[in-house]
């Protein structure tokens, strides 16, 4: 049985019985679990007591956008890992054009996901978010996660070392119904081979009668 525990601003952490481990392992693995964290816009724009150039400005501002969008999509139901890349508009030099933003977003989600059905959400809000982007030029990646079974471990307990499980009892009484079960076979074929030896002398001399 799985425990929760809390610890503080670190968040929390789950304790589960060592026979157990494997099993939750695997249901982390698929849950792409624990979720990385994201940088918000106060700790990418906090006092670095620096002067950066409008180049820096813009590129930190577009990577704020780029954990922000994540973050946003990383909430839907059923989606597993959420990136956002964005390109933000080059700054035009004397006779040159200026480079439009852009931005891609990657999703890998479980097959059940409502994610599939809020695309031309997912590129509306993107849009909204990045200065001066059409929305034409949002590519949105979509990859369901491969759907996998775990099997559930059988508990086993142990009794002199022996490890058994508790639903077909402790292994003492396995080993007696084991042996009454040889018992019953031994006397079986013991009794078959009698009587197959008193039709051998009856064969050999009708008039003759052994004891029964």
């Amino acid at each position: 049985q799985a425990k929760k525990v809390a610890e503080g601003k670190k968040g929390f952490s789950i304790t589960v019985d060592e026979k157990e481990l494997v099993q939750a392992l695997e249901i982390l693995q698929e849950n792409n679990l624990p979720r990385g964290s994201f940088t918000d816009m106060g700790q990418i724009f906090s006092g670095q007591g620096m002067i950066s150039s409008p180049a820096e400005e813009q590129v930190r501002l577009a990577y704020a956008i780029s954990q922000e969008l994540a973050d946003t999509f990383s909430r839907i139901d059923g989606v597993l890992t959420a990136r956002v890349h964005v390109v933000p508009a080059g700054v035009a030099q004397a006779g040159e054009h200026q480079n439009l933003p852009s931005a891609a977003v990657f999703m890998r989600h479980l097959p059940d996901s409502p994610v599939t059905n809020l695309v031309a959400r997912v590129r509306e809000v993107t849009a909204k978010a990045v200065p001066n982007l059409d929305p034409e030029r949002v590519s949105i990646m979509l990859v369901p996660a491969r759907e996998s079974v775990s099997v559930p471990m059988v508990a086993q307990e142990r009794f002199l070392g022996i490890p058994y499980r508790p639903a077909d009892g402790p292994p003492f009484v396995q080993a007696l119904a084991l042996l009454v079960a040889a018992l019953c076979v031994s006397g079986g074929i013991l009794l078959a081979g009698y009587e197959l030896y008193r039709r051998n002398q009856r064969r050999k001399d009708p008039k003759a009668a052994l004891p029964e």
